[in-house]
């Protein structure tokens, strides 16, 4: 839940209120997973995820009509994958997902034509479909708190396979207890015992400044910059870096 307001400015002294609204967001997310061993080190993996969102903007300010309003959302995500674990070290998966993803409110709630901010209740969410693979998956965890994850493996195949890369995934209640730096660490690690001789990043954001410095303070070079080749909600256009360890 949020609220905005809005006044034109003359000089250093505010101007006439010209809006007043008071935004408010509900979602519900239910998963559910299972994991069926098919043979010894051989597992199924079915599952789905049931989403439920509400956004609308109450509008306060209604000198210029009324623009309140709001929209439902609901969306179905099903994921079908498979793991094969050799040993306790050593697990590869893959598998294919659906994502679902109803509108923030900077995308909800935007100008139309005439000049007035309303929302925009044609907006629908944004959907697409996953597919994951990796050889090596870890979770950071305190006690039954999920912190984050990594998950790693060659960064091309074939030729390029003796060059690792890696994703990461930090919860954001668990930020600034160092679970990235941790991950990192346990990714060059296992990338050095495993054979590699070096990892890569192939898109860091350069926005990102608390990554970029996360990654450089572990060895990583910035080897290059795409040109904006990430299209950022906070930043508009931004670069992507490539980043480069040796081992």
């Amino acid at each position: 839940m949020s609220g905005w307001r809005g006044a034109t400015a003359s000089g250093n002294a505010p101007g006439a209120l010209q809006a007043d609204w008071l935004q408010t967001a509900r979602t519900v997310e239910i998963y559910a997973e299972e994991r069926h061993e098919v043979v010894p080190a051989w597992w199924a993996i079915l599952g789905a995820q049931g989403t439920v969102a509400h956004r609308n903007v109450d509008d306060r300010f209604l000198a210029n009509g009324d623009q309140s309003g709001g929209r439902f959302y609901h969306g179905f995500s099903p994921k079908v994958g498979g793991l094969y674990r050799p040993s306790a070290a050593l697990q590869v998966f893959a598998n294919i997902s659906r994502s679902f993803e109803p509108p923030s409110f900077a995308e909800f709630v935007q100008r139309d034509t005439s000049g007035s901010t309303r929302p925009q209740l044609d907006l629908d969410a944004q959907s697409a479909r996953l597919w994951w693979s990796g050889e090596h998956v870890v979770v950071a965890v305190d006690g039954q708190e999920l912190l984050g994850s990594a998950k790693a493996g060659p960064n091309r195949p074939g030729r390029g396979a003796h060059v690792a890369t890696a994703s990461f995934v930090v919860a954001a209640e668990a930020r600034g207890r160092g679970v990235g730096r941790a991950l990192g660490e346990h990714v060059i690690d296992w990338a050095r015992d495993n054979g590699y001789r070096a990892v890569q990043f192939n898109a860091v954001v350069e926005t990102n400044t608390v990554a970029v410095g996360l990654w450089q303070s572990l060895g990583f070079q910035i080897l290059g910059t795409v040109p904006q080749a990430f299209d950022s909600r906070a930043h508009g256009l931004v670069g992507l870096h490539v980043m480069h360890r040796s081992l």
